[in-house]
């Protein structure tokens, strides 16, 4: 498991200044945005990784995923276009 907050992309630009020194773990379903997203961050100097894999492999490797410290057992990819 991956400590720390779980933000969306809108969420962390409104206070991405409070994560400039801290490792930051980008992921989307199979790993394109979070790519671009993560080039971006380190671009303007942050330690920022997209996620091996994406979250299906993830989800895949039966790693844990967790809502509010409560386990999930599923997980249904959402696309906004």
């Amino acid at each position: 498991m991956l400590p720390g907050p779980v933000l969306t992309k809108e969420e962390f630009e409104q206070k991405q200044e409070e994560f400039m020194h801290h490792k930051v773990v980008c992921y989307c379903t199979i790993g394109m945005r979070s790519g671009l997203f993560a080039k971006r961050l380190r671009e303007q100097g942050f330690s920022a990784y997209n996620l091996d894999g994406s979250i299906l492999g993830w989800t895949h490797h039966n790693y844990p995923l967790l809502e509010k410290d409560r386990r999930l057992s599923w997980l249904m990819p959402i696309s906004k276009r």
